[in-house]
């Protein structure tokens, strides 16, 4: 849903392009609609990883991610700052 497709246009007059903002099926099987569903509803994201549109169809590969905990954002960001301060440290040598 809400997505926003840019398709170009067949005619010899190529000024615009067609932009579909309609609801758009998903293909996908049963086993998968249902993992999807069960994922967003954990609370976890479903995010397009991949377009492939090498014929009249458009192909999208989904993964499904889980956000970081408060912890591993603490431990990123020491991470971070060490490597600026190692940095900074090797330029003044």
């Amino acid at each position: 849903m809400n997505a926003k497709i840019t398709l170009p246009k067949v005619s010899s007059d190529k000024k615009d392009s067609l932009t579909s903002n309609n609801p758009i099926k998903l293909l996908a099987t049963k086993k998968d609609i249902k993992d999807i569903q069960s994922a967003k509803n954990s609370g976890r994201t479903v995010v397009p990883t991949d377009v492939i549109n090498n014929s009249r169809y458009i192909k999208l590969r989904a993964s499904i991610g889980k956000g970081k905990k408060e912890f591993d954002k603490r431990q990123a960001k020491k991470k971070r700052e060490f490597d600026i301060q190692s940095k900074r440290s090797l330029k003044e040598l």
